[in-house]
């Protein structure tokens, strides 16, 4: 019959576009993922973005079409058109039925992926505030290892020209140098001994890197 022949080219027709959708919600599954290994670089933060932004927009647009799909096949199921050659089948009707049914499964499953894809944008955004509390605890970091330097600095910058003011220097006629050499060699030493804090705590500090390991996501 005609109406079965209709029906078969429509359903056709729907179901070679409800392919798409599988492909865009593994793609949305992924930039999940990948919100979690984002790098502290504003190069992979913009590209994230882009991604989220692209898949947003074919999101939208295959729900569209979806929508526009489920208020024709509604309308073929009203029971005035019944009286029409198109859906006069008993068998058209019931086929007609199940495509809608599967049409309003993959609308709920893409609006799942929008609400993932939301999800995905205030991860970025947490993301990208832990980011700068990170940045923030690294300035106070280098704050304290300057402030360190600064205590050995300061007394050994004071101490030697207390007791050199009365010593004689290489560049000036002496006899001896052993008092400046022992001078030097102290401040030298102190220096060295006051230094290996601040070296040993700013070599061991990590820079931040993904906000969950590959291996553990």
């Amino acid at each position: 019959p005609v109406s079965i022949l209709v029906c078969s080219l429509i359903t056709a027709f729907v179901k070679e576009y409800q392919k798409e959708p599988s492909s865009l919600l593994v793609e949305v599954d992924n930039v999940n993922e990948l919100v979690l290994q984002i790098q502290p670089s504003q190069c992979d933060q913009m590209d994230l973005l882009r991604r989220i932004e692209d898949l947003r927009h074919r999101l939208t647009r295959v729900q569209t079409t979806f929508l526009a799909k489920e208020r024709l096949i509604q309308q073929l199921l009203l029971p005035v058109m019944r009286r029409i050659f198109i859906t006069a089948d008993s068998g058209a009707l019931s086929r007609y039925q199940r495509l809608l049914s599967g049409l309003l499964l993959s609308i709920e499953h893409l609006r799942k992926g929008r609400d993932v894809l939301n999800l995905s944008s205030m991860s970025l955004v947490s993301g990208v505030s832990m980011r700068l509390l990170q940045h923030c605890y690294w300035m106070d970091f280098v704050s304290t290892v300057l402030t360190e330097v600064m205590m050995v600095a300061m007394p050994i910058s004071i101490i030697p020209g207390l007791f050199t003011m009365n010593v004689k220097v290489p560049f000036q006629e002496s006899k001896g140098l052993m008092t400046f050499s022992m001078i030097a060699l102290v401040t030298a030493l102190v220096f060295f001994v006051g230094m290996i804090k601040p070296l040993f705590l700013y070599i061991r500090h990590k820079p931040p890197g993904a906000l969950v390991p590959p291996s553990l996501s």
